[in-house]
Order: structure tokens, then C-alpha cells, then sequence
């Protein structure tokens, strides 16, 4: 089962713009700690990348840096655990 860590939104209906970026925290079938980024156009096919950490203090830095690169690229933060 996956826990949703955040939730971003980009809607720009002017540029025809209308993008959401999340990360979740499961397990895979070995019971190892993994993070699943999904990403897309609102309403549209889903694209999923998985990630490995080596540690906890990994995972933990690749969140802080794709939070930060949403912020960057116009992302709002719709829902989630994550403060700013």
C-alpha cells in the first residue's frame, strides 16, 4: 500500500497547461522502501518512475529536490504531508 507524500498542480489554461506531479512512499515486493513518482497531463496517461533509496537520509534528500524542482517549474502544492 502507498502513502501519498505531495501532490503538485501546474494549470496555465493559456499555454494549454494542465500538468500534476506525486510522490508516494511503498513497498515493493520484497518489502524495500520505494518512491514512486507519477506525472502527466491532467486527465491523461500517467507516466510512473520508481526509486531505490540506500537510506533513509537519501530519501529524504530526493524529496527536498523534487519539491524544489516543482517549485521551479511553476508546480503548486495541491495536498500532501509536505510544509513548505
Amino acid at each position: 500500500m502507498e502513502k501519498l507524500i505531495a501532490s503538485w498542480r501546474s494549470v496555465r489554461p493559456e499555454e494549454n497547461r494542465f500538468r500534476f506531479y506525486s510522490l508516494s512512499l511503498g513497498e515493493d515486493l520484497w518489502g524495500e522502501e520505494v518512491l514512486v513518482k507519477r506525472w502527466g497531463r491532467i486527465g491523461g496517461r500517467k507516466r510512473e518512475n520508481y526509486i531505490w533509496p540506500e537510506s533513509h537520509r537519501e530519501l529524504m534528500d530526493k524529496i527536498d529536490e523534487i519539491k524544489e524542482q516543482r517549485s521551479k517549474h511553476g508546480y503548486r502544492l495541491e495536498r500532501g504531508i509536505m510544509a513548505n
